[in-house]
C-alpha cells in the first residue's frame, strides 16, 4: 500500500482570521455593489453565476469557496487581480493548473486543505516561500519542502513519539546516542529534515543514503572521521553540516549532491577537498575554516553560484587561479593562512563586498585587486606588506580598510579617491607622514595611526568634517603641527592622554 505525506505548514493567526470573518452576502447583494466587496463567501449553488461576473469584484481581497464540491479551481479566479487570502479547502480538486503560479502575484494565503490533491504544479512550492500555504489531508507523495517551508513544520525531539506516526514526520532532532538507528529512520519515508547532532557518532551507517528525500542532514559535534561513499545516493540534500569533527576527508560521492546549497564542514581536520566539489553548481556558501587545507583544487573555479567562501585558520600557501571564475561571490574569508602572494585572478571576483587576508605573509598587492568595485570591507592586518598598489583607489565602494600591523613606509596618493571609506586603521606600521589626497575622505569618521613614527600631517586635514576619531603619537609632532591641527580636531575624539598633549602645545 502506497503511503502518502499529510503536509500542513502552520499558518499565523491573522490567516485563520481572514477566513473566520468572511462575510456572509447573498451573491445578489454583493452583485449590486460587486466593485466595493472585500470579502466574500459563497455557496455551493453560488459558484457559476459568480464566475460569469467575476471580471466585476475589482476590489476583492478574501474569497472562501470551500465546502463547494469543486474538482478544479477555476480559471476566473485566476484573474481577480488583488485577492490576498483564498480558501478552497474541503473540495474534490485532484490538480492544479500551472497557470495559478504565473498569477495570483498578491495572494498571501492559501488554503487547500481536505481536497485530492497528489501533485502539486512546479513553484508552486518557491512561490510561497515566504508566505502561507496549507495543505493538510491531500495525497501527495513525498511532497518536497523549501527550506522556509520546512522550519515552519513541526520538529520531533523524541524518536518513539516520532515513531507513533512516522509518515507524518518531516523534521527530526535527536542526540546523546552512540550508533545512528537507520533501521528507525527508514521508517520515516517523509523525512526531510534530520538532525544527529551533539552525540557519540564514530561513522554513519553505510545504507545512510537509503534515505532518499533527506533536504538537511546536521551532524555537529560528534566523532565522526569519515563519510560514507554512499552519501552521494542523496539526491535531495540542500543543506550538510559536519562541523566539529575529526573528518581528515570527504568522500569523492560528495559531487553527487548536486542540489546541494549550503556546505558546512568547519573545525574538522580536512588537508584537501575532493575534485569532484566542482561537480556541486548550485552551492552558495562552504564553511571550510578551522581546518588544515594546504591548498585548494582548480576544480573550485566551478562553483559559479557561490556567494560565501569562508577558508578562515587554514594553512593555504597559493589560491588556483581558477578563482577568478566565481563571478557571484560576495565574502571570501582567508584570515590566518600563510598566504605569501594573492593570485591576479582575485579581480574577477566583481561582486566581492568582504575580503579577510588577516594574519598571512603577503609583502605585496596585485594591481587588479583595484578591478573590485562592490569591495566594502578590506582587511589586511598582520601581514608583511610595504607598498599598496594605485589600483587600491578604484574601490569607490570601500567603506572599512584595515591594514593595521604591516610595514607601510607610505601610502599612495590615490587612498584620496577613497570616497566612501569610514574607517581607516593604520596602526603599527613605518608611516611617516600622510598624503595630500587624504583630506578628500569626505565620509572618514575613524582614522587610527598609533605606533607609527609620525613627523609631520598634512595641513588640511580639517577637510575631514566628518572624521569623529583620530589616534596619533603626539609626541612625535612639534608645537607649530599641533597649532595647525587644532582647527582639524574639532568634534574628533581623543584619548586623554593625546588630548593633554595637545592643550599643552597650545
Amino acid at each position: 500500500m502506497k503511503k502518502y505525506i499529510i503536509a500542513s505548514l502552520f499558518i499565523s493567526c491573522f490567516y485563520i482570521q481572514s477566513f473566520a470573518q468572511v462575510n456572509v452576502y447573498s451573491l445578489s447583494d454583493a452583485l449590486k455593489n460587486a466593485e466595493d466587496i472585500k470579502t466574500l463567501k459563497l455557496k455551493p449553488e453560488d459558484i457559476n453565476k459568480f464566475l460569469k461576473k467575476s471580471a466585476s469584484f475589482k476590489n476583492l481581497e478574501t474569497l472562501d469557496i470551500s465546502n463547494c464540491n469543486l474538482e478544479q479551481l477555476p480559471p476566473e479566479i485566476l484573474s481577480l487581480p488583488k485577492l490576498k487570502d483564498l480558501n478552497v479547502a474541503n473540495n474534490k480538486i485532484s490538480k492544479l493548473s500551472t497557470d495559478i503560479v504565473g498569477n495570483l502575484d498578491s495572494l498571501q494565503n492559501f488554503n487547500l486543505t481536505g481536497n485530492k490533491l497528489t501533485s502539486l504544479p512546479e513553484g508552486l512550492l518557491k512561490k510561497f516561500e515566504d508566505k502561507h500555504l496549507q495543505l493538510k489531508d491531500n495525497l501527495i507523495p513525498n511532497l518536497q519542502f523549501g527550506e522556509k517551508e520546512l522550519a515552519r513544520l513541526p520538529l520531533y525531539t523524541d524518536i518513539n513519539e516520532a515513531l507513533k506516526n512516522p509518515d507524518k514526520v518531516v523534521r527530526l532532532s535527536i542526540s546523546n546516542f552512540k550508533e545512528v538507528p537507520i533501521d528507525d529512520l527508514k521508517k520515516f519515508k517523509n523525512l526531510q529534515d534530520l538532525s544527529l547532532n551533539n552525540s557519540y557518532l564514530k561513522e554513519l551507517p553505510a545504507n545512510i543514503g537509503d534515505l532518499k528525500n533527506l533536504q538537511s542532514l546536521s551532524l555537529i559535534n560528534n566523532n565522526i572521521k569519515e563519510l560514507p561513499e554512499s552519501l552521494g545516493k542523496l539526491s535531495q540534500l540542500k543543506s550538510l553540516n559536519t562541523s566539529l569533527n575529526p573528518l581528515e576527508k570527504l568522500p569523492e560521492s560528495l559531487g553527487e549532491l548536486t542540489q546541494l546549497k549550503n556546505l558546512d564542514v568547519h573545525a574538522n581536520k580536512l588537508k584537501e577537498l575532493p575534485a569532484s566539489i566542482g561537480k556541486l553548481g548550485n552551492l552558495k556558501t562552504i564553511q571550510l575554516n578551522e581546518n588544515k587545507l594546504t591548498k585548494l583544487p582548480d576544480d573550485l573555479g566551478k562553483l559559479i553560484n557561490l556567494k560565501e567562501l569562508n577558508l578562515n585558520h587554514n594553512t593555504l600557501t597559493a589560491l588556483p587561479e581558477s578563482l577568478s571564475s566565481l563571478g557571484k561571490l560576495e565574502t571570501l574569508g582567508l584570515r590566518n593562512n600563510q598566504l605569501q602572494e594573492l593570485t591576479k585572478g582575485i579581480g574577477g571576483l566583481k561582486e566581492l563586498k568582504v575580503l579577510d587576508l588577516s594574519a598571512n605573509q603577503l609583502n605585496k598587492l596585485p594591481n587588479e585587486l583595484g578591478n573590485l568595485s562592490k569591495l566594502k570591507n578590506l582587511e589586511l592586518p598582520l601581514n608583511k606588506l610595504e607598498q599598496l598598489p594605485e589600483s587600491l583607489g578604484n574601490l569607490k565602494s570601500l567603506q572599512s580598510l584595515n591594514i593595521e600591523t604591516n610595514q607601510l613606509k607610505k601610502l599612495p596618493e590615490s587612498i584620496g579617491k577613497l570616497s566612501n571609506l569610514k574607517n581607516f586603521q593604520l596602526w603599527q606600521n613605518k608611516l611617516e607622514g600622510l598624503p595630500e589626497s587624504i583630506s578628500q575622505l569626505k565620509n572618514l569618521q575613524s582614522l587610527d595611526l598609533i605606533d607609527n613614527p609620525i613627523k609631520s600631517l598634512p595641513d588640511n586635514l580639517g577637510k575631514l568634517e566628518n572624521l569623529r576619531r583620530f589616534n596619533f603619537e603626539t609626541k612625535l609632532l612639534d608645537k607649530l603641527q599641533m597649532t595647525k591641527l587644532k582647527d582639524s580636531l574639532k568634534g574628533t575624539m581623543l584619548p586623554q592622554s593625546q588630548l593633554r598633549g595637545i592643550l599643552k602645545a597650545f
